[in-house]
């Protein structure tokens, strides 16, 4: 390190400081000047607790001298955390150390890397497989023979089991195997059963060769080989487990020569890649959630062999648009088709009888269905949410269950079976329909049965009705005109509330209205017999074109029921009756002096 200067010659106080010395000295031998050219070069550096040493010299004469550079003024202390060494790393303790010179200021020690630690293949430290593992074979306490679990880092494509283990016990289950970059896995036969999560998320895997020992798939099996594209069983005698295809995207065949069947549920749930599938003859029941999400599959037929089933089969299965049912079915399971937007169309095996819960719920663009005589049972929400324009219930049917055809708005025409005995809670509710007869032998007319029914214009009540329940033709915004039997005897709370009926006549055996006509703007006339012995206030609420209503009691009855008692304030401006017409005159109601009532 150099600095070059002047100083003038004699120094004092024209001296010149150049690197904190000063330049001293006489006329210049070399040069006739009066003043050194100075030049500096430091020695030494100064460090933390060290001082430093600098040589000045004039370039042209002898001038020189030694200067100490003071030092840092000492260290700065940091401390650094203990470290445990591994297998790939060295270790170390805690120590002080200086933060500008990296000196230790504390003993410090270096310790060694540890050795791997190799647990089923792995070293637990980090990532590193060994390189001696392969096959680990495992007594699980089945006499018949052992079962064995793989672990391979990846440098073959391929892999073939043994059937028997280094001292000659033969291989009866395959219970685990972790690999990556093989694309063929070959299984001897022997080999019975494989185990719980045997060849999941095997990512790579494209081929299995499978032996005829083969009996049982456990849980999860194959699920998560998305490379996996077909599959063949050749067992004679197989059970597959639980959500055992589970979310392999790309397969798209999966066969089997087996003569006894059965598969778990889920086994084919998100196979997104599958597209149709044959149904085996030896399959005689399936499993809930069997093809769920299947979003490719577009056919599929079930053969009569199936004789029992869990629910929502085939949900959301939405690219679904044919669907054959072999006669011998007797029933369509619950949410069995729920979901499946893109069903147009269905033939249902005369054979059929009970149609569950949910079965075509959002299959919103089914339009024609054709129920079977012999029929009996028409289950929740079974039609919810499609686009069925008109039906006929054979007589054979005796339940149709609640929401049964709700938010079936393109439905216009429904033909109802005449073994019914109810019409179930909002069994028609949001429906199009715009005409219903109800049958007779019906005793009940459910909660919300037919509100919002905006097209319905005439309905035909039978003389068996005796209850309308609370809301069953509320919001019928086109419904002016019904018809009410005589055998009535309930009418439910907001039975017409919203209506747009213009007239009414209540049966003799009602005994209650309870805000029965709330909203029917369009109300004009009422007749009341003497047998209601309760009228709540808000039954005749915002019906202004309501002016008078027709008792068939006297006056002294009309004042033990008048429905303006009790009245809240403000609330008579809603109420428009003027008069009352009884049997024995007219009552003429003055709101400012309910009290007289």
């Amino acid at each position: 390190h150099h600095e070059t200067g002047t100083a003038p010659v004699g120094g004092g106080a024209d001296s010149l400081i150049v690197g904190g010395y000063v330049g001293k000295g006489s006329v210049c031998g070399k040069k006739k000047v009066s003043e050194h050219t100075l030049d500096q070069v430091v020695q030494k550096e100064a460090k933390c607790t060290e001082d430093g040493q600098s040589f000045v010299m004039c370039v042209y004469c002898d001038y020189s001298r030694k200067e100490t550079i003071p030092n840092l003024g000492g260290h700065i202390v940091k401390t650094r955390e203990a470290i445990a060494p591994t297998c790939v790393s060295l270790g170390n303790n805690q120590y002080d150390y200086c933060e500008r010179c990296l000196l230790p200021l504390t003993d410090r020690f270096i310790y060694e890397k540890i050795d791997h630690n190799f647990v089923d293949g792995y070293c637990t430290m980090c990532p590193l497989k060994d390189p001696s593992y392969a096959f680990i074979f495992e007594d699980n306490g089945d006499e018949n023979g052992l079962s064995v679990k793989f672990y391979f880092d990846g440098v073959k494509n391929s892999v073939e089991f043994p059937a028997f283990s280094p001292d000659g016990k033969p291989i009866i289950t395959i219970s685990d195997v972790s690999a990556y970059n093989i694309t063929e896995i070959r299984v001897p036969e022997g080999v019975r059963r494989l185990g719980y999560k045997a060849f999941s998320a095997l990512s790579s895997v494209v081929t299995y060769k499978l032996p005829q020992s083969l009996e049982t798939v456990s849980g999860y099996g194959f699920a998560g080989n998305i490379a996996l594209r077909e599959l063949h069983f050749p067992s004679p005698k197989l059970d597959i487990g639980f959500a055992a295809f589970a979310g392999n995207k790309k397969l798209k065949s999966v066969t089997f020569d087996a003569t006894e069947l059965s598969i778990g549920e889920s086994a084919f749930e998100e196979c997104v890649g599958l597209e149709t599938f044959v149904i085996p003859d030896a399959l005689s029941h399936m499993s809930s959630r069997l093809f769920a999400k299947c979003t490719g599959l577009t056919h599929i037929s079930i053969p009569n062999t199936v004789t029992s089933f869990g629910k929502e089969i085939f949900i959301d299965c939405t690219a679904l648009n044919d669907v054959k049912l072999e006669e011998g079915i007797t029933v369509i399971p619950e949410a069995f088709l729920k979901g499946c937007i893109s069903i147009e169309e269905i033939k249902l095996p005369k054979s059929l009888k009970e149609i569950d819960n949910n079965a075509f719920e959002n299959c919103t663009s089914l339009k024609n269905i054709v129920f079977p005589n012999g029929l009996t049972r028409i289950g929740i929400a079974s039609f919810g949410d499609t686009s069925i324009t008109s039906v006929v219930i054979p007589d054979s049917v005796t339940v149709i269950d609640l929401c049964a055809f709700i938010y079936t708005r393109k439905l216009k025409s429904i033909r109802l079976s005449k073994s019914l005995t109810e019409i179930s809670d909002r069994v028609f509710s949001s429906s199009g329909i715009e005409e219903i007869d109800i049958p007779i032998g019906v005793k009940r007319i459910g909660i919300q049965a037919f509100i919002e029914c905006l097209e319905l214009e005439k309905v035909t009540i039978p003389e068996t009705v005796t209850v309308i329940d609370e809301h069953a033709f509320a919001r019928c915004s086109s419904l002016k005109e019904i018809e009410l039997p005589s055998g009535l005897e309930q009418l439910g709370p907001h039975a017409f509330s919203y209506a747009a009926l213009e007239s009414i006549v209540i049966p003799q055996k009602v005994t209650e209205l309870n805000d029965t006509f709330f909203n029917c703007e369009q109300l004009k006339s009422v007749t009341i017999p003497k047998s209601v012995k309760t009228i709540y206030y808000g039954t005749f609420y915002n019906c202004p074109r309501l002016e008078n209503i027709n008792y068939e009691g006297t006056m002294a009855e009309w004042r033990q029921i008048f429905f303006a008692k009790g009245m809240e304030p403000g609330f008579e401006e809603n109420v428009h009756i003027k008069t009352v017409t009884c049997s024995d005159g007219v009552i003429t109601i003055d709101y400012s002096k309910l009290d007289q009532y």
